[in-house]
Parts: C-alpha cells; sequence; structure tokens
C-alpha cells in the first residue's frame, strides 16, 4: 500500500505551540491529516514524536538524518516506497484531492509538484521512492533546503490550471503558518469553531 506521510515535526515558532495539537473541529490538525490519508486509501506514516503518532495510530519515522528539516522525515518516509508527503499544516485539501494528486504522481512516476501562486508546494506532494538516492546523496553534502533538492530534480509541475483541470483546489494549499492564518483557515473550513 502506497503511504502517506504526515510532517509534523517542526518547531511551531510563529504559532507558539506545536502546529500538530491544534484543535481542528472534533480533533486535531494531526488526527485530521490522517484521517485524510486513510480516506485517500494511504496508509499513513507520522514524521514527528513518537506520542503523537501513537494518537493517530500509525508507526512513527525517524528522520534520517535527524535535524535537517522536513527532508529527513521525507527521506525516512521513502524508505518505505512511494508516498504522498502532507504537511500537518496544511488542513484544507480533502481525501479525494489527495487521491487525485497521489493518481498524477503514480501515473508519471515522477515527484509531482503543486505549484500555486508562484510557490511550489512540495509538502502536499507525491515523492516516488527512487528519489531517494538523490535524497541521501544530498543531505549527506549537508544540502537542507527543500526547494535547493528540487532544483536539481526531475520533476513534473502542476500549476493551478494543471491542479483545476484535475479536480483540485488551488485554495486548498493554504497553511496555518501562525495564529492569524489559524484563525483564518478555522472559519474557512469549520465557520470558526475548532470545539
Amino acid at each position: 500500500m502506497l503511504h502517506g506521510v504526515v510532517l509534523c515535526g517542526g518547531h511551531s515558532r510563529r504559532m507558539g505551540s506545536p502546529k500538530a495539537m491544534l484543535p481542528w473541529g472534533d480533533s486535531t490538525l494531526l488526527s485530521h491529516a490522517a484521517t485524510r490519508l486513510r480516506l485517500a486509501g494511504l496508509d499513513p506514516l507520522c514524521a514527528g514524536p513518537n506520542e503523537w503518532a501513537a494518537e493517530i495510530g500509525c508507526p512513527s519515522l525517524v528522520d534520517e538524518p535527524a535535524g535537517v528539516g522536513p527532508l529527513g522525515g521525507i527521506a525516512a518516509a521513502l524508505t518505505s516506497g512511494d508516498c504522498f508527503v502532507l504537511a500537518v499544516d496544511m488542513p484544507l485539501l480533502t481525501a479525494d484531492e489527495i487521491r487525485r494528486l497521489v493518481a498524477a504522481g503514480a501515473a508519471r512516476r515522477k515527484l509531482v509538484l503543486p505549484r500555486v501562486a508562484e510557490r511550489f508546494q512540495p509538502l502536499a506532494a507525491y515523492w516516488p521512492a527512487d528519489i531517494l538516492p538523490a535524497l541521501r546523496t544530498y543531505l549527506s553534502q549537508g544540502g537542507r533546503a527543500i526547494h535547493g533538492f528540487l532544483d536539481a530534480q526531475d520533476t513534473v509541475c502542476l500549476d493551478e490550471s494543471g491542479l483545476e483541470t484535475i479536480g483540485v483546489s488551488p485554495l486548498h494549499f493554504a497553511g496555518v503558518n501562525d495564529p492569524e492564518a489559524y484563525r483564518s483557515l478555522l472559519t474557512q473550513a469549520l465557520g470558526g469553531t475548532s470545539k
């Protein structure tokens, strides 16, 4: 089964508390992410603390190597095969949209990067396992910037019109980056309540 990896190991400095544990509806952003991955037919993995993985009932990944940001979690996930990477702070992508992004990636067998507002979205993307050797080399040479790695890869870009063509809303790539963005997305998605 294809894996879906929830990236949730960041420090959340701008939020002031872990984003993964923020309330979202009747649960948390972390639980919401895992639920959407399961509904999309993916086997969730958690790139974050063990106790968070236990909370959502899925295996916890140990970054490869530790301390390199999201690429460490992605590298760990790719050891299990192709995966869909989902940042915990992107709560608007639906399970159906995730399924469509996975299908676009699986059909091409390449790293498929959504591009919204002129920015690539590698933390909501299909990553094929065969990119792992290049990623390990990049990390072993001291590379840490995700976009620095992507610049040297053969990727497929899905711009906003391409996303809309496959039934994915570009607006759903909005992230919870700070308290104001969190409140705005809560209002947009849930009518402003976190229950």
